[in-house]
């Protein structure tokens, strides 16, 4: 029994040596922790496509903050900031406010690159329903895989600013169908004067569901509308 103990001691001594250098390597390749670590976003347009009314253009802009990639040579610590960051893919996925998905599309955006969009003339390209939309909800997946805004990787190292159209004076009533509204719902267009702010998109929580749905309504809109429901890309350096 004695010679077995002084046999284990040492193979015991060895193994919790490598053990707890494991650990400290595997804690060394962890990536730093971020405030704002979300893959996922959330924003909403207003007064789009009111330009009987005059309304100003809508616009969300995104940029890659060049920190979601992280090096870890083998015996070394990690490394960040310090490194080529590989392109970023922004999947946008836009509803109207029936919650209706209307156009999607997946965005290129390099590292400390920025791109801006605007709400009528790219993010509501086409829809697939063939409506003119005015209020609805932007739905943003920081993909590292891409463009295919159907199968997403989710990556965080996106954040965005959304600009928000508020009418301050009175609504008149829209026609049933016409110019500024061919939808059903029957809008009441804005009038002037208008006021424009801008807000960061919020941090949201990507459940499996959620994607699962996302993509399949996206996979759904282009199959279906045949030219219809793709969103389109600002390249970046033609942004503002």
């Amino acid at each position: 029994m004695r010679k077995l103990s002084r046999t284990l001691l040492p193979v015991l001594a060895i193994a919790t040596v490598l053990g707890l250098a494991s650990m400290s390597m595997a804690q060394s390749c962890q990536a730093p922790e971020n405030d704002e670590n979300s893959a996922y976003m959330l924003a909403y347009y207003s007064n789009a496509n009111f330009q009987a009314a005059k309304a100003p253009l809508g616009e969300l802009r995104l940029a890659n903050d060049g920190d979601n990639q992280f090096s870890c040579p083998q015996g070394g610590e990690c490394i960040s900031g310090g490194i080529i960051s590989p392109t970023l893919y922004a999947d946008l996925y836009v509803f109207d406010n029936s919650q209706e998905l209307q156009d999607c599309c997946s965005c290129p955006i390099t590292a400390d690159g920025i791109i801006s969009e605007d709400v009528n003339s790219e993010l509501l390209y086409r829809p697939v329903t063939g409506f003119v939309n005015h209020f609805g909800l932007i739905k943003i997946i920081s993909s590292s895989t891409g463009p295919d805004a159907t199968q997403p990787t989710p990556t965080p190292g996106i954040r965005g600013w959304e600009t928000h159209i508020q009418a301050l004076g009175q609504f008149a009533k829209a026609p049933l169908f016409g110019t500024d509204s061919v939808s059903l719902n029957n809008y009441a267009i804005p009038q002037g004067p208008f006021a424009v702010t801008e807000t960061q998109v919020q941090d949201a929580n990507l459940s499996f569901a959620e994607e699962v749905t996302l993509t399949t309504l996206c996979k759904y809109a282009l199959i279906l509308g045949s030219g219809r429901g793709q969103c389109k890309c600002t390249p970046e350096d033609f942004t503002f």
